[in-house]
């Protein structure tokens, strides 16, 4: 394995455990706005859905996006037309698997931004987007 290929390779680990470490922060930040966390990293063939939640009597879907920099661009803005579609199919069977495909239910964006380990901004986006 060339020097590239190791480089790519401990770039991905980075940020896969970026990530993480982002989806479980939101979680906890989620749990003292007191919803209910129902599942984390709901996996089909269209995609993960990073945290299943309910928050009164609706099904929240949430995509975490995790950041070290802002950047030009702020990290939810990482959610295209085709990360939505898949997200909206990936619930839709959700909802089918636990018998409740007619219950109120919305898709959030929470963003993070992390210095290390620490929160360094948290932002959330309710109802971030609509399934067509």
């Amino acid at each position: 394995m060339g020097y590239k290929n190791k480089m790519l390779k401990r770039q991905r680990r980075k940020a896969r455990r970026l990530g993480q470490r982002g989806e479980r922060t939101a979680a906890v930040l989620l749990r003292e706005m007191g919803w209910e966390i129902l599942d984390r990293n709901y996996g089909t063939k269209h995609g993960e859905i990073d945290i299943v939640a309910r928050s009164g009597d609706v099904v929240v879907f949430v995509e975490v996006k995790t950041r070290r920099k802002a950047l030009r661009a702020r990290p939810g803005e990482a959610v295209g037309h085709q990360k939505r579609e898949n997200l909206t199919r990936a619930a839709r069977q959700f909802l089918r698997e636990i018998g409740f495909p007619d219950v109120r239910y919305r898709f959030d964006i929470v963003e993070l931004l992390m210095n290390g380990i620490w929160l360094r901004d948290m932002a959330h986006y309710p109802n971030a987007f609509r399934e067509k």
